[in-house]
């Protein structure tokens, strides 16, 4: 029996000849207080998941549909061939277009950005070409949840042009808990330390930080460098 849940319909949805235009065209009237919600049910790529979601006239509902539809239009910017292909990783793997659906809505449900919900897109995007493997595709997805967004794709500069050693202890620590960064410590060090309170300055002992990259960070940096440099 086919799957009919919202889960994999959105999955599904990215396969759909000329969805990334109309899912597109919906962010655009999203937020429209006039927004025809008989004609939006209508439309065969987002009907099921209107439904399932009650979506109606609140703010909240509108920004939800306007994030979903953020993403397919990035997500759905596929070739034939590769539609070809991936509706046939889902006939093969039953749960594949679950999965990835519920994935999706549990992230794009707390993003606060739309500029998020388009990278997660083109991530996804990524994903059913072939691009990247789930491995990758879960650790941007953890990136968008838990990271700024200026952060994230603030990545790739530090990777590719002003290296990793220009970044800041925070930084540096913010990638590390996604394992895009690998901080280690080398010989000991002094650094003068002034204390305001009693006006007294003396040297303390620290490790020197040093950061490198690793494999999941590098390809992670790699998909932001080809999303900001895409053509619009």
């Amino acid at each position: 029996m086919e799957e009919t849940s919202a889960n994999a319909t959105l999955t599904k949805s990215v396969i759909k000849e000329n969805v990334s235009g109309m899912a597109q065209n919906i962010a655009e009237v999203a937020l429209d207080a006039a927004l025809d919600e008989s004609l939006l049910r209508e439309i065969p790529v987002v009907s099921l998941i209107v439904k399932a979601f009650g979506i109606g006239r609140g703010i909240r509902d509108r920004l939800f549909l306007k994030k979903v539809m953020l993403f397919l239009s990035e997500a759905g910017r596929i070739s034939p061939a590769d539609r070809e292909g991936f509706a046939k990783r889902l006939s093969d793997e039953p749960r594949l277009a679950e999965n990835c659906g519920e994935a999706a809505f549990l992230l794009l449900d707390k993003l606060a950005q739309m500029s998020k919900a388009r990278f997660m897109g083109y991530a996804f995007r990524r994903f059913v070409q072939g691009g990247i493997d789930e491995v990758i595709l879960n650790r941007i997805y953890a990136a968008l949840e838990f990271l700024p967004f200026w952060q994230l794709i603030e990545l790739p500069e530090f990777y590719f042009e002003r290296g990793l050693g220009n970044l800041g202890q925070s930084e540096a620590a913010s990638y590390q808990k996604l394992w895009l960064v690998e901080i280690y410590y080398g010989d000991k060090d002094k650094r003068l330390h002034h204390d305001f309170r009693t006006g007294r300055s003396a040297y303390e002992v620290y490790h020197q930080p040093f950061y490198r990259r690793t494999d999941i960070g590098l390809s992670v940096a790699e998909v932001i460098r080809d999303y900001l440099n895409e053509p619009e």
